[in-house]
């Protein structure tokens, strides 16, 4: 592949991303090989990781039930918490409601630390979300927690 074609790619898929928020996250392994082109003239060999990443925005693009409502998104300040522990599990709080899971004893594994714990606590709260009503919102959380 060409430094070229490679952006002109990377270019399309980030303009794309703005309707497409489900696939924005496969846009990493691309700039990072588009970072590996000294110059104009050099072809390089697509990595793996492109290449898969390419197979999701393909499935992405080409999938009937992608959707995306141009409409505005409320911002909502849900004061969501979502955290793990190695010696507790994992848990989020949600306003007054708090849902929290022990992990088993042999969760570690390859691919799997800390932040992929508290990777599956964020999507159980998202999922949680989901299970109250909310839509089409962006949530934020602002309060803070000062420690004496």
């Amino acid at each position: 592949m060409s430094q070229k074609d490679c952006t002109s790619l990377h270019g399309s898929l980030q303009h794309v991303s703005f309707i497409y928020h489900d696939a924005w996250n496969a846009l990493p392994s691309l700039s990072a090989f588009l970072s590996k082109f000294p110059n104009d003239y050099v072809l390089h060999h697509v990595p793996h990781a492109v290449k898969s990443d390419l197979s999701l925005w393909l499935a992405c693009l080409t999938g009937p039930t992608m959707s995306r409502s141009l409409l505005l998104r409320q911002c909502l300040d849900l004061n969501v918490h979502v955290d793990a522990s190695l010696a507790f599990g994992l848990g989020f709080t949600f306003n007054n409601d708090y849902a929290g899971w022990r992990l088993s004893d042999s969760w570690v594994a390859e691919g799997r630390d800390i932040g992929w714990a508290e990777c599956v606590a964020l999507e159980l709260a998202i999922y949680w979300l989901i299970q109250e009503g909310f839509r089409n919102a962006d949530v934020t959380s602002t309060q803070t927690t000062q420690v004496s």
